[in-house]
């Protein structure tokens, strides 16, 4: 008899424990809708244009500021593995289709330069941050990428800088964001 007790009484604790686990330690609904979005946009951001991505970028931003800080940067991972995946894709590319690849790139990122200095954007949202804000930013952005990130993407700015400078146009800026980012060039903060 006493031996049902104790049986009993480890089912209902291990039904008790699942139920605190479903209701406590699962994800999150607005984040998996928002990691839903993310992927819609990654993968559909070929096809849409420079307005459609920057309505989808900016309604991304918009729902985003209602996450938490370790939500959002749950969501930055994503946009992160895309770009690597990216960059590791073109980086084993052969020649030819590198340079077709490259080729596509330069013309997109002109196309944005070219649609800011229409808008009278100063293409980013870090134009009106002051010294010390933007050197938080940096060392934020540190943090969250490895060095081999960082080593990826120094060699894919060299490449796009040679494929600019073959095709006469000025060498890009600081660091790799947006060679292969999101609609609007990345996460939300």
């Amino acid at each position: 008899m006493e031996k049902k007790h104790v049986i009993g009484a480890s089912v209902i604790l291990l039904l008790l424990a699942g139920v605190g686990w479903a209701l406590f330690a699962g994800e999150d609904q607005e984040l998996v809708e928002m990691k839903q979005m993310r992927d819609d946009m990654l993968n559909n951001m070929e096809n849409m244009s420079q307005d459609e991505r920057r309505a989808n970028r900016d309604a991304f931003r918009e729902r985003a500021q209602n996450l938490s800080e370790s939500q959002r940067r749950e969501l930055g991972r994503g946009f992160r593995d895309f770009m690597m995946q990216r960059m590791e894709n073109l980086l084993a590319m052969p020649r030819e289709q590198q340079v077709a690849a490259l080729d596509q790139l330069i013309d997109r990122m002109e196309e944005r330069r070219q649609n800011r200095g229409e808008r009278g954007d100063r293409g980013g949202r870090g134009g009106d941050m002051s010294p010390g804000e933007r050197d938080q930013r940096r060392k934020q952005g540190l943090d969250r990428t490895s060095p081999g990130m960082r080593a990826m993407m120094d060699q894919m700015k060299d490449l796009l800088n040679g494929r600019r400078a073959e095709r006469g146009l000025e060498p890009i800026q600081g660091g790799g964001r947006g060679f292969f980012g999101p609609p609007g060039g990345g996460p939300p903060r």
